[in-house]
């Protein structure tokens, strides 16, 4: 398959920042709202943050860019049934009012709070990195059309109304009626999800001059791209050959679950995360030890065994109730809860556990798969 996309779960955090500062193209693509704790703490880290902004705030149950989530509160402030990029500020919040003034453009404000809570971070939405790159977009996407006319399916008004459609008249009329992201008025055709990974991919491959690429995926990415890769690679392998530049014949895209990644709290919350880490690392040094039963026998064994298990079973509960002290790692996206980029903005400290950093994604996942375990049990 020239298009590839594979799973990768050996990489950490620190990896994936040493490898876009060594010039490898990195990207996380969260979307426009609220940045919760695991895109903050990517954010800190220096990899560049692709904000997708072709959104609807009511069914964006991770973001919630209608809202304003500040305090663990989330507040209603603009329409959530029109596309991110259209929505206007409807009700002034009780906190941060300033970045939320009447009619201000819900994204806008979204975007300009991130950047100012991280600064040094390399944050783009997708539409400006649509006009930014729109010597490589415009091509490709008119190629695709010519392929796949059929996958423009949505188009958005200039009031950001988003109805289902069916492209007829193929690139002219596409490119006649407007495109999301690059038109002065936002309104137009959406650019189909699939296409846009596969811009990531291309954008990626150009950019860098290689021919592996490094997207990290939130909670959804990772399950659904599965479904999207076949027409995505048929869709490479037709393209390439059409396209005005040189693409590799084989485009890598390495996928990193980084929503694993939720060792994430405030600094004077900083004790309590790292009296959890400390617990768990104490059990899994333990539970590697025990090889050593193997070469007793006998009375000597029997009872090494019973000590060992009386051990685990002390670290374990150490676990356990370091798990009860951090509640804040157990967040719900969905309730709209957590820290966000609000609370730093509003005087909290940012405290991203190093071991978080440093461990690969998938010991991190089993790691809070544990902790989840032992905390309902």
């Amino acid at each position: 398959m020239p298009f590839l996309i594979t799973p990768n779960d050996r990489l950490s955090l620190a990896d994936l920042a040493a490898l876009a500062k060594r010039g490898a193209y990195v990207v996380k693509t969260p979307h426009v709202g609220n940045a919760y704790p695991n895109n903050l703490a990517v954010a800190s880290l220096g990899i560049p943050l692709l904000l997708v902004d072709q959104t609807i705030g009511a069914r964006d149950r991770n973001f919630h860019p209608h809202r304003l989530i500040a305090g663990g509160r989330a507040e209603t402030i603009a329409d959530g049934s029109v596309l991110t990029t259209h929505a206007r500020v409807t009700r002034a919040p009780s906190r941060f009012a300033e970045r939320f003034p009447l009619g201000a453009r819900t994204a806008e404000a979204h975007v300009r709070a991130l950047r100012d809570a991280f600064p040094r971070a390399a944050i783009e939405t997708e539409s400006q990195r649509a006009r930014r790159c729109q010597e490589i977009l415009l091509p490709l996407l008119e190629i695709l059309t010519d392929l796949a006319p059929h996958e423009w399916r949505r188009r958005v008004d200039g009031a950001g109304c988003v109805r289902d459609a069916v492209c007829t008249r193929g690139w002219r009329g596409v490119a006649a009626d407007g495109i999301h992201g690059f038109s002065a008025d936002g309104a137009g055709w959406i650019v189909p999800n699939a296409w846009n990974l596969l811009a990531d991919g291309v954008i990626g491959s150009l950019e860098s001059g290689r021919d592996t690429v490094y997207e990290l995926s939130g909670p959804d990415m990772i399950r659904y791209y599965k479904k999207l890769l076949p027409e995505m690679s048929r869709l490479y392998d037709l393209l390439r050959p059409r396209f005005p530049r040189r693409l590799p014949e084989t485009v890598r895209m390495e996928m990193a679950p980084a929503a694993e990644m939720r060792l994430v709290t405030t600094r004077r919350r900083a004790a309590a995360l790292e009296a959890l880490v400390e617990a768990h690392l104490r059990l899994d040094a333990h539970h590697h030890a025990g090889g050593f039963l193997r070469a007793l026998d006998g009375a000597r064994k029997e009872e090494a065994i019973r000590a060992h298990g009386a051990n685990r079973a002390r670290l374990v509960e150490r676990v356990r109730a370091a798990a009860h002290d951090c509640p804040e790692i157990f967040y719900r996206i969905e309730e709209a809860n957590c820290l966000t980029q609000y609370d730093l903005l509003g005087g909290e400290e940012l405290w991203v556990h190093p071991w978080g950093v440093e461990a690969p994604l998938g010991r991190l996942r089993d790691a809070l798969a544990l902790f989840a375990r032992l905390k309902a049990a």
